[in-house]
């Protein structure tokens, strides 16, 4: 294999160093290190060096700005990796270092290097690993939102690409989950934002409120699209959910009177308690007045007072 443009054994029958000026002869089968005009070279690495310290006014990070003494062809960074063996980069970075100013991460307030550093959109700068055990906290606590993920100091919300580019995959993954669980579109006139409430059901749509019914194509539960409970067609949402209140509480009244000895009155709902005679037995409540008669045996109510019927013990 050939050796690259800058280094290379001399040729012509005599040359001379850019650098040094000293002649160097074909027979001496010299190794020089060309310049990136691929016509004047330096006739060592002691050379090279030095020729580079000049050129850059000892500050590498000039490198970009130098060029051939003699045809002032700009110098590549082919040509210092070719000086400092292919360590060109490591050095580039440890002088950036050296002339960088520290910062200090005001999550955690210690100091850092910028090259440890990240830096938002807002040019607010934090560690590295604070700021990503930061969003890695908001998304295991399901806290999604743009509000929720933004910057500590200036709440301007982190775009997802920065979320994805910080955090592993892992956590990325939840994010997203969390970011359509959580997904509310902009509805325009008519519509509703149906999200199943189905177990392990993420379904998600925009309807017209029109619909009264739907069936979740993922899990397969009937419902109200509006309300998500049972399907009610004669009824409003409010009305439905009242009637099922009113039901429960109801059920909770009856099991606490079953329990204490007592029935409620078909007619006017209050606790009845039988103290001795007979099943058949008069109301006399305000609301009764003495005008309604049950069973106190299977609670219902009678026409007149040992009415015959067909009687069923309540449980």
């Amino acid at each position: 294999m050939e050796n690259p443009f800058y280094l290379r054994s001399i040729t012509n029958s005599s040359q001379q160093c850019t650098f040094c000026s000293e002649t160097v002869q074909e027979t001496e089968q010299t190794s020089a290190i060309y310049l990136s005009c691929n016509r004047h070279f330096l006739c060592s690495r002691v050379c090279a060096n030095e020729f580079i310290i000049i050129c850059t006014e000892n500050n590498i990070l000039n490198w970009e700005f130098t060029q051939c003494f003699i045809c002032s062809i700009p110098l590549s960074k082919d040509f210092y990796k070719s000086v400092y063996e292919e360590n060109f980069e490591e050095i580039l970075n440890k002088a950036y270092d050296e002339i960088v100013p520290n910062f200090t991460c005001t999550i955690c307030h210690n100091n850092y290097k910028i090259s440890d550093s990240i830096i938002l959109q807002c040019n607010h700068r934090y560690c590295q690993n604070c700021f990503k055990d930061y969003l890695k906290y908001k998304i295991n606590e399901g806290k999604v939102s743009k509000e929720d993920l933004a910057c500590p100091e200036c709440n301007l919300p982190i775009p997802n690409y920065y979320i994805k580019k910080i955090v592993d995959s892992e956590v990325f993954t939840k994010y997203e989950l969390f970011s359509i669980e959580r997904w509310t579109p902009k509805l325009q006139y008519g519509e509703i934002f149906f999200s199943c409430n189905g177990v392990n059901c993420n379904y998600k749509i925009v309807l017209s409120k029109s619909f009264e019914e739907i069936e979740c194509p993922n899990c397969r539960k009937i419902c109200c699209p509006k309300c998500k409970e049972e399907v009610h067609k004669s009824l409003t949402c409010e009305e439905s959910i009242k009637k099922k209140k009113d039901a429960l509480d109801e059920e909770i009244l009856n099991n606490a009177l079953k329990a204490s000895g007592c029935i409620r009155c078909p007619w006017c709902r209050n606790g009845i308690v039988k103290k001795e005679g007979c099943n058949s037995i008069t109301c006399l409540s305000s609301q009764c007045k003495g005008q309604k008669f049950l069973c106190f045996n299977c609670g219902n109510g009678l026409s007149y007072n040992n009415q015959a019927h067909n009687c069923i013990r309540i449980n």
